[in-house]
């Protein structure tokens, strides 16, 4: 009877100490972690010993001034994507958007790579293979609703990916084409969705 006691007199003690140390090691060996500040300063544990200051570094928290702008990340997209600045990629936009405000079609279709799948004309998908469809077609082209999601663009808030820039939600795509390689590429309207349900 004293050896069962024994046993779980032990078995008991066992389990406090291992509870006690898990405990312990979670917290860190019963210390007790102080939170970071920016100045920590330990009071002397007598009247001899010296106060000492320990600075804490921490990365500073992102503010206003040090998150990276609109332009600064499509600055950054278009260098990879296209070895372009976003300014060049602006400045093409804001042709385009010229052109849709002062209804310049003759310049707009000058802008685009044919043959161009246009979705839609009168609830059709229609290719245009030239500039001379595009002016004949423009105002099925260019309804008062797609005019209004391209000039309502921010330019700096232009998405890009591997197939181009687009516009909102896509009523507009463009990008770079190759001319004969590579190497030469300009900047073309690439694809347009007016009958977005959106």
């Amino acid at each position: 009877m004293v050896n069962m006691e024994f046993k779980v007199s032990f078995h008991h003690s066992f389990l406090a100490i291992a509870l006690l140390s898990l405990v312990m090691g979670i917290t860190g060996c019963g210390a007790i972690t102080p939170v970071p500040t920016a100045t920590q300063t330990t009071a002397p544990t007598n009247t001899t010993a010296p106060t000492t200051t320990d600075t804490l570094t921490s990365k500073p928290l992102p503010t206003a001034a040090s998150t990276p702008t609109d332009l600064e990340l499509l600055d950054e997209s278009t260098q990879f994507l296209f070895s372009e600045p976003a300014s060049y990629v602006i400045d093409f936009f804001l042709e385009i958007q010229d052109c849709v405000r002062t209804d310049n079609k003759e310049k707009l279709a000058g802008m685009v790579r044919y043959p161009i799948t246009i979705h839609s004309i009168d609830g059709k998908d229609v290719e245009i293979q030239n500039d001379k469809e595009f002016i004949a077609s423009y105002e099925k082209i260019a309804t008062p609703k797609w005019k209004g999601v391209i000039l309502a663009q921010e330019p700096t808030k232009l998405f890009t990916n591997w197939a181009g820039v687009t516009v909102n939600r896509g009523e507009m795509w463009f990008g770079p084409w190759c001319i004969e390689t590579c190497e030469n590429m300009k900047f073309y309207i690439l694809g347009i969705i007016n009958d977005t349900p959106w």
